[in-house]
């Protein structure tokens, strides 16, 4: 991916202040994915220490436009998130010399361009990594990874012990560094020792093993954990992870049956419904059944154009296109930029007035 990086912010050097995790507000400040600290850096560096892990401070300011995108498209993502919070204490530092906030940032770690990532260890708060620049997911844990090393360089495994987190977290950071039989070997065991999930590290292990074997068998991995840890927290990881991985399966019936059960167990969740609705589209191949399970999603979820499109893709395929075109409309009134729903709406306008043309329904 290119990588953008914004005009340098000059900042003028001022007398020492206290380091502080600025509020960030609304905008860079929260997002969906990395919980940030709330506290100063002598206040992250003490909880880092307790809790053997770094400090990541991401360096913000309101002008600044890639601080914003980082937030969307990097810190929002539920395996960059998991990974900081498990590796890291993070926090938000506003940066932002016409305002006169943070100076000391600039005079003590040199932050002199947005955005900017800084990774200290946490004893003495020395800078192990400075990123500048937009950051996508690979370089942010490429850089945690880096300097994990530098900052604990004692052989992780064997401190790790019996704790199935530890090991889930080496087993993670061996699988990025490209140790692969290492990191099968540490994420099973993670796996044997808290297969009931009690320790929240199944899952965690259970993701950063999959991607190590064949479609098939890192599904079989996905889905066990998905059943042993219905609190973890990394559940909603747990499930996109199992939808990419379901539907490259050679054999689409392990996921199609996945996705029953969900709806079994949560028949009031439209998405649920719908991703269900779809597998029966495609791989399922049984639009009969689909439909009544897309109208379902459709009264649970009125305002969202998936279970309308879900609707008409289902009518369309038994025949019935005139009735598609109805449930086609209400999507595109709901979502009218979408260019996939005017692209269903015409491909069943044009087979309805070939029907037309035929002297057909």
């Amino acid at each position: 991916m290119t990588r953008v990086l914004v005009l340098s912010l000059v900042l003028v050097l001022v007398a020492p202040v206290a380091f502080a995790a600025e509020p960030a507000g609304p905008g860079p400040g929260e997002t969906a994915g990395v919980k940030w600290f709330q506290g100063t850096l002598e206040e992250a560096l003490a909880r880092a220490r307790a809790e053997h892990k770094l400090v990541l401070v991401d360096c913000w300011a309101r002008w600044c436009r890639y601080c914003r995108v980082m937030d969307r498209k990097t810190w929002a993502l539920p395996e960059v998130a998991r990974i900081v919070q498990e590796e890291t204490i993070p926090m938000k530092a506003e940066v932002d010399a016409h305002r006169g906030v943070g100076k000391s940032w600039q005079q003590r770690y040199g932050v002199l361009a947005l955005p900017a990532v800084l990774i200290l260890e946490p004893r003495e708060g020395k800078k192990l990594e400075h990123l500048l620049g937009f950051q996508d997911a690979a370089h942010v844990l490429e850089a945690i990874d880096r300097a994990r090393a530098a900052a604990f360089p004692e052989d992780e495994t064997r401190a790790a012990g019996n704790d199935p987190r530890a090991l889930a977290r080496v087993g993670g950071r061996l699988a990025r560094a490209g140790r692969r039989e290492e990191a099968l070997e540490v994420l099973r065991r993670a796996i044997e020792l808290d297969r009931d999930c009690r320790r929240d590290a199944r899952d965690d292990a259970a993701l950063a093993l999959a991607p190590l074997l064949d479609a098939a068998e890192g599904f079989r991995v996905l889905a066990a954990a998905w059943e042993a840890c219905p609190r973890g927290n990394a559940r909603g990881e747990l499930w996109q992870r199992l939808r990419e991985t379901g539907e490259k399966l050679d054999d689409p019936a392990p996921w199609g049956e996945l996705l029953a059960r969900r709806v079994r167990e949560a028949p009031g969740d439209p998405e649920a419904v719908c991703d269900r609705a779809e597998w029966l589209l495609g791989p399922g191949k049984d639009p009969g059944a689909a439909l009544p399970l897309a109208r379902k999603a459709a009264e649970l979820a009125p305002e969202d154009p998936r279970p309308w499109s879900l609707v008409a893709r289902a009518l369309h395929a038994l025949g019935r296109d005139r009735e598609a075109l109805a449930a086609v409309g209400k999507a595109v009134d709901l979502a009218p930029w979408d260019e996939n729903l005017r692209d269903l709406r015409l491909e069943i306008s044009l087979a309805a007035r070939r029907k037309g043309d035929r002297g057909g329904n």
